[in-house]
């Protein structure tokens, strides 16, 4: 399987200036909100080999070093990370094509 992130131009230019040259995003899944999972993602040490039991795996999109268990591969395939701003606010939004279901606050999401 070919296993890809994409990530929008505002959201790597918020991404870099997150991390620092030691770190990477750590990015999974998990099972929370009504939907069924929820997105996680934390700055960690890029030598960083477990999270919550998970075994995490290095890879490498649109220049940001990114952690992410073999387990979670699946959910986060071909999703596509976006950084918007609504009016004095800015967050980091995931948009995922295999998703079926979102909650309505957009926490959380479901896929066949």
């Amino acid at each position: 399987m070919l296993f890809q992130i994409n990530i929008t131009d505002d959201a790597k230019r918020h991404l870099q200036k997150t991390i620092k040259d030691d770190q990477a995003i750590m990015l999974g899944v998990e099972p929370s909100g009504c939907s069924g999972y929820s997105y996680v993602m934390n700055t960690v040490d890029s030598n960083t080999e477990t999270y919550k039991k998970k075994t995490l795996k290095k890879h490498n999109f649109n220049e940001i070093p990114f952690l992410i268990a073999n387990e979670d591969l699946n959910y986060l395939n071909n999703i596509t990370i976006k950084y918007v701003k609504e009016g004095v606010n800015s967050k980091i939004i995931f948009e995922n094509p295999q998703a079926v279901a979102l909650c309505g606050c957009g926490t959380s999401f479901a896929i066949n």
